[in-house]
């Protein structure tokens, strides 16, 4: 990790690159992050984002320590084994999902059921043994990446995703903060409505959103969401995909 340790870890503004490797999972920690955002990524001229418990943080990696990194993911193995596997006895849990690039495609893994313990450990073989030991290594290797020592991540953007709510209203849109929302497509055929706010709304808006908001005449459930950099590039269907895309029915 490229930071100096008597350097204070104060909010840095961050320039990323085409993405490399980006991870997303289920949410962790429901009461401090929310859905929707990935938990690392790591993009091609060594800007690194990752996600813990204390918040977002960014880094810049040197180009050796970049490479080396790429190396350690087995990021040109990982796009050939692009698919959808299963932990044995997966029962309610959660889908994590790797995108890995290379020149002209993408590859999606993901899989569902736990492959690592709380504390970074394989689980039982028997349960993982359907899913291939380079995937498992790649998690185990992102997992251990030592996100809490790079300064937190001064994002530059911030949005607002609403949908009517019809509970009784918690809280009022401030004045001051625009209301008209335009379209973004969030998935085959859907699109969802977002708001564009400045990135120094981000704790009121969270606060707001743990209940339904009043804009305008109408109520909202409201979701906050940092964008990352190039995240059209993961969350939709790719031009190219280096192979079979898995299916979520």
């Amino acid at each position: 990790m490229p930071v100096d340790a008597a350097t204070p870890l104060v909010p840095i503004e961050i320039t990323a690159g085409n993405p490399v490797l980006v991870a997303t999972t289920g949410e962790r920690w429901a009461d401090d992050l929310p859905l929707g955002e990935p938990l690392f990524a790591l993009y091609d001229n060594g800007a690194v984002l990752c996600v813990d418990k204390t918040g977002r943080h960014a880094a810049m990696l040197a180009p050796s320590e970049r490479d080396e990194l790429i190396s350690a993911l087995a990021v040109p193995v990982l796009t050939h084994v692009g698919g959808r596997y299963q932990a044995l006895e997966a029962t309610d849990q959660r889908w994590s999902h790797l995108y890995v690039w290379k020149p002209g495609c993408r590859a999606h893994i993901s899989v569902w059921g736990e492959m690592l313990t709380a504390d970074n450990d394989f689980t039982d073989d028997a349960k993982t043994s359907t899913i291939p030991a380079l995937i498992l290594f790649a998690w185990k290797r992102i997992q251990a990446y030592p996100c809490g020592k790079a300064p937190l991540w001064r994002f530059p953007s911030l949005e607002a995703i609403v949908s009517p709510d019809t509970r009784p209203s918690t809280a009022t849109w401030p004045h001051a903060w625009p209301t008209v929302a335009h379209e973004r497509p969030s998935g085959d055929e859907a699109f969802e409505n977002v708001i564009d706010l400045p990135a120094e709304a981000y704790d009121q808006l969270r606060s707001m959103a743990r209940g339904s908001v009043q804009i305008g005449a109408q109520n909202y459930f409201v979701h906050a969401h940092v964008p990352w950099p190039q995240e059209s590039l993961w969350s939709g269907r790719p031009p190219h995909a280096c192979g079979p895309e898995p299916r979520h029915d």
